[in-house]
């Protein structure tokens, strides 16, 4: 269980991330719902990764950090800075994770 939730969680964020930079750069085209619903997957995962997997405290640090830049995601202008930056702050905290 703690293998798929993490794995699935790294598998949303990078397809998230990517689809992201790919709507940034105006490669593709989405519906806002779609892109929310990837989004929706990854603060899930995150969630349910800190209740069912047992993680030293730094785990659930950078766990915490990762739901943390997430939930501040929103905050920012679509597409701006802020919203890359901060994106890519989420997926830091979270590789940091699975390389530890």
């Amino acid at each position: 269980m703690e293998k798929i939730l993490t794995y699935s969680a790294l598998f949303f964020y990078v397809v998230n991330y990517l689809v992201g930079w790919l709507l940034y750069l105006k490669i593709i085209t989405m519906k806002k719902i779609t892109h929310q619903i990837l989004f929706a997957a990854i603060i899930i995962n995150l969630i349910l990764i800190l209740i069912l997997v047992n993680l030293s405290l730094f785990g659930k640090m950078l766990i915490l950090f990762s739901l943390l830049f997430m939930a501040i995601l929103p905050l920012g202008k679509k597409g701006g800075v802020y919203h890359r930056v901060v994106s890519t702050l989420g997926l830091i905290f979270y590789a940091i994770f699975i390389l530890v």
